[in-house]
């Protein structure tokens, strides 16, 4: 996210980190951010589910894919104005060749017949793909409602907002109550060289919880600019979860 570190920080792939790292416990889960949603969106319609499906594999279900506005795809060669009718076609397939195989398909960005990606994934759905964005617009609640397994807002949503999303979610025969409210954990950052304060980012946290969201994404990275703090930044943030959380389900 623009403003979270140094234009130069490297960044590996997320594909091979999330297969690196299966969690320490079933609280802890790797998690896929727009990065990943961003490149398939250029990428050959196998690769980008059998990617997004491998992590998922190797954590047992626990991985989330997470959709967040990828404006990186303009790098990548792909008209910014067709990114949602390309992100729309790909989840189709990525539906369809994560639940059967072979499968074909026919649209206007992606034509193929009998493709297989095997081994399928450990949920029976496919991974978990999350939704949001700084808006609920018409197109994220449709997402979501259609292939979502949870909502990941950056920053709080209306009331207007969340009306729009329970409308979409009835029209597929859904509700709220089935999707997971994933919150997040943000740090406010003094001037340009120090790291934010955690303390204070937490207590942020607790009207979250109060209202629902069962998981809590967060950047180390944000609280810690040295590697062997990493550890102890994840310790503090499980051990304040745990303490002021009865339904939370993992830290992402």
């Amino acid at each position: 996210m623009p403003g979270n570190q140094d234009p130069a920080t490297p960044w590996p792939s997320p594909y091979v980190l999330a297969r690196r790292h299966r969690g320490p416990n079933r609280f802890i889960a790797p998690g896929l951010g727009r990065n990943c949603l961003a490149a398939s969106t250029s990428a050959h319609h196998g690769e980008g589910s059998r990617h997004a499906r491998s992590p998922e594999q190797r954590s047992t279900g626990r991985t989330p894919n997470g959709e967040l506005a990828p404006r990186r795809i303009r790098r990548l060669g792909v008209d910014f104005h067709r990114r949602g009718e390309i992100l729309d076609e790909q989840l189709d397939v990525w539906r369809q060749v994560w639940t059967t195989s072979p499968v074909a398909f026919h649209g206007r960005h992606y034509d193929f017949e009998d493709v297989w990606v095997e081994p399928k994934a450990t949920r029976p759905g496919g991974p978990v793909l999350w939704f949001g964005g700084s808006t609920v617009h018409d197109a994220v609640a449709r997402r979501l409602a259609k292939y979502g397994s949870g909502f990941n807002p950056l920053g709080r949503p209306s009331d207007q907002e969340l009306r729009a999303l329970d409308d979409a979610l009835a029209a597929e025969g859904r509700s709220r109550a089935e999707i997971e409210m994933v919150g997040g954990i943000r740090g406010r950052f003094v001037d340009a060289n120090s790291v934010a304060s955690l303390d204070e980012a937490l207590e942020g946290v607790r009207e979250q919880l109060a209202n629902g969201y069962s998981s809590i994404c967060f950047r180390p990275s944000m609280f810690t600019d040295d590697r062997d703090g990493v550890k102890n930044v994840c310790e503090r943030v499980v051990g304040f979860l745990s303490g002021n959380a009865r339904y939370l389900t993992r830290v992402v």
